[in-house]
Order: structure tokens, then sequence, then C-alpha cells
């Protein structure tokens, strides 16, 4: 059953997704007003639909750790993403 938008993308492949994520983030450029170089590279890669564990985060940006979690606690604050169970993350909508 299809409810809304999000149903249908969830079942493009993955790749699709990934670049729908992008052209997303490109069109609002107010989305990132405010954030500085690191946080960026955590929003950038961080999607709406695929959760990323923080080991993931950790191992695939050249940040340190604490600068990944600083980016993390501040993007949960502003309400850009949200922390699921598991220690993973997710762009909010």
């Amino acid at each position: 059953m299809v409810s809304d938008w999000q149903d249908v993308r969830d079942e493009l492949p993955f790749e699709v997704r990934q670049q729908m994520d992008s052209l997303s983030a490109r069109a609002d450029p107010s989305a990132e007003s405010g954030l500085d170089e690191g946080q960026r590279t955590v929003q950038n890669a961080l999607s709406l639909s695929e959760p990323v564990a923080i080991d993931t985060l950790l191992a695939q940006l050249a940040l340190s750790s604490s600068d990944v979690y600083t980016a993390l606690l501040h993007l949960e604050i502003r309400g850009s993403i949200r922390q699921l169970p598991g220690g993973r993350y997710i762009l909010n909508a």
C-alpha cells in the first residue's frame, strides 16, 4: 500500500535515492546555512531513507571522532537529523 511519495521513493534503487537526496540538498541552500564545514560534511553523508551507523560515519569521513560527534549533536539539536536506535542517524524530511 502506498500512503505517500516516500513509499514510492523507498522502492527505488539505492543509487537513485542517493542522487535524489544529493539533488534535494543542493536545491535548498537555506538548509545548510549556519553550518560549518564539518557539519555540512556529516549532513551530506546522511540520507532521508537509509539510516547510517555512527561507526560508518567515523570510518568514511575524514574528520576526527570528536568532530563527527559534535556535528551530529549540533545537527540533531537544530532538527536537521534524528538519531535512531542502535546509534544510527537519518536526515529529517
